[in-house]
């Protein structure tokens, strides 16, 4: 059917959709991104201003598509959260193979936004050939006397240690034994698998309380990097998008915590090979499993929670 007639009058229904940060950070945050977008599309009907906020309202979209992802990997913890065994003294792993697959994309698409808002500023800004993040700082301390430059270079130092691991490589002169970022290994040389530490394990400490141990990729918690990257990346990008777009406010840390609670402990953080303390962990593989038991600091069981 044809409903492009000239002539013809037509009735038209809009119907909302979910909020484009998919309420995954706070109420101020996601006022912010509100406004900001706002903002922009109230400037873009300004036909002079169109150049300039093309590259701005494409970055909010790569927010966006970030943040979906991030909704993606809270539904895994909360599914983890309602399995929890009831009874005192017993565990469940989970192989959180589902979630690795989106924990993954994640990755993808939390440094696809951040290379392409480096694209933005360093190309369709500055005129320098970059794509690279992080490469972004020293171009913009390269440009003492923009302001804008000045003020981005703190957004990204008070995050980008965050970044290093996951979606950023350890600089070369660390002395970590695991240089390169898991986004890195996972994009070119490696499957998710072959970097699986142990699986999501449970254990029910007493009626009340139960210890949720995250599932580890080469030392890094799946859930809480994505709950670390959810504030950080939001942070980066908001304020980012904020200062070069002519919008000129700027959002807090503390205003992008996320609207969820990771709940999940690092084991690796907690591993004291001088304690006699014991925990296990279950390591999925391709056709089985193995069951692993780690020294650990006692002081892990003050990380339970009630549920």
């Amino acid at each position: 059917m044809n409903f492009n007639q000239v002539g013809q009058e037509y009735q038209a229904l809009a119907i909302a959709g979910d909020p484009k940060h998919h309420n995954m950070i706070s109420k101020e945050g996601a006022q912010f991104f509100e406004c900001l977008e706002k903002h922009l599309i109230s400037e873009y009907k300004v036909e002079e201003n169109r150049k300039n906020l093309d590259k701005w309202i494409s970055a909010l979209d790569y927010l966006r598509a970030f943040m979906y992802q991030v909704s993606k990997i809270k539904i895994h913890s909360d599914k983890i959260h309602s399995s929890v065994p009831a009874e005192p003294g017993t565990m469940i792993c989970i192989s959180g193979s589902d979630a690795l697959t989106d924990f993954e994309s994640l990755l993808y698409l939390a440094r696809s936004a951040l290379d392409k808002l480096t694209f933005a500023i360093a190309k369709r800004t500055y005129n320098q050939n970059c794509d690279k993040f992080n490469k972004l700082g020293n171009i913009l301390k390269g440009r003492p006397k923009d302001q804008n430059a000045k003020d981005l270079v703190l957004v990204i130092e008070a995050v980008i240690e965050s970044f290093r691991g996951t979606l950023i490589n350890y600089p070369s002169t660390d002395s970590k034994d695991r240089s390169t970022g898991l986004r890195s290994l996972f994009a070119h040389s490696r499957a998710t698998e072959e970097s699986l530490d142990h699986g999501f394990v449970c254990h029910r400490i007493d009626k009340r309380k139960a210890l949720l141990l995250d599932l580890e990729l080469d030392g890094h918690g799946l859930i809480s990097v994505s709950h670390t990257l959810n504030k950080n990346i939001t942070y980066l990008m908001l304020n980012c998008i904020s200062i070069y777009s002519g919008y000129n406010k700027t959002i807090t840390l503390s205003d992008c915590e996320p609207s969820w609670v990771n709940s999940f402990v690092c084991i690796s953080k907690y591993e004291s090979s001088s304690s006699s303390e014991q925990i296990t962990v279950v390591k999925p593989d391709r056709i089985s499993f193995s069951i692993i038991n780690k020294n650990i600091d006692p002081k892990i069981y003050k990380k339970a929670i009630s549920i």
